[in-house]
């Protein structure tokens, strides 16, 4: 075990300072994120630079007051710091990195992102964050909070990752430029949706897409509206982003509750009720209090 992490850290160490200049800084988030995950130490060089290891809750908003996907404000590696004081900790850290080791060699992380094209760049990326968070590691008697941290750390990495490059192609194009090409502006948009630690960002993005007068442009703006709301802990307007209270779901606070439903049909949303009936997935069951 001793050995593993010197391992990786030092993968991290040797690509740091290329990956600044690379689009694939992914790899060395990845070499420090698997790094995190198999020892106890919290996070390396460039992972500091992303934000990635934070756990001090200096962010704003606070991670103590962010009401929407706090597993990227810092708390997957200080949950993950509560575990490995016994040998079994370990023995299932190690098990959980060498299950995501495994997942990266496979497609959509095989590869470098260089020479590729913008849209086949941001759809491989795309393709990655969305295999991330439907991964489902066996657990296979490991302990299962550990193998979901686990699995929140690299998605963290990843999100820190895709933000940098999406935010760089966006920067060079227009909102109407990507409003013609809906499956470019669809795997932008969820990249952006996913960028939790920057709801300011979310926000900003938010008025880009809004200001092409085409409904998938305005629906991808309300849905980053209403991300961004949450994440500060404000009422959204939509009501797109969904929780589970209780064993039922439903949405976060929303702004004139009242008229949700009508600024819902206006972007070809189903009303609230409609929508809540046909959610493919039900609330997870609700964990015994100890």
């Amino acid at each position: 075990m001793k050995a593993v992490l010197p391992f990786f850290l030092l993968l991290a160490g040797c690509t740091a300072s290329w990956s600044r200049s690379s689009p694939d800084v992914w790899q060395s988030l990845q070499f420090e994120a698997l790094g995190v995950i198999a020892g106890t130490q919290a996070c390396g060089s460039i992972s500091l630079e992303f934000g990635f290891c934070r756990s001090d809750n200096l962010e704003v908003p606070s991670s103590k007051t962010a009401a929407l996907s706090d597993s990227c404000r810092g708390q997957p590696v200080s949950y993950l710091a509560k575990y490995g004081v016994s040998r079994q900790d370990l023995r299932d850290r190690k098990a959980a990195a060498d299950a995501l080791t495994n997942l990266f060699l496979t497609p959509p992380f095989g590869g470098s992102l260089l020479g590729l094209d913008d849209r086949t760049k941001l759809k491989t990326i795309h393709d990655r964050d969305q295999a991330l968070r439907f991964y489902r590691p066996s657990v296979n008697g490991l302990n299962p909070q550990i193998v979901e941290q686990s699995k929140w750390v690299a998605i963290c990495a990843h999100a820190l990752f895709a933000r940098r490059i999406v935010g760089q192609y966006l920067a060079r194009t227009s909102a109407k430029a990507l409003s013609n090409d809906k499956e470019l502006a669809t795997h932008a948009w969820l990249l952006l949706q996913h960028s939790d630690f920057d709801p300011r960002y979310q926000l900003q993005m938010s008025k880009w897409f809004g200001s092409v007068d085409i409904q998938h442009m305005r629906r991808h703006s309300a849905y980053l509206f209403d991300r961004a709301m949450v994440g500060l802990n404000k009422p959204q307007r939509f009501g797109t982003q969904l929780r589970c209270e209780r064993g039922t779901r439903g949405p976060f606070p929303v702004e004139d509750e009242n008229g949700m439903d009508q600024r819902r049909i206006l972007l070809g949303l189903a009303p609230m009720k409609e929508h809540l009936l046909s959610f493919p997935r039900p609330c997870p069951p609700r964990q015994s209090q100890s």
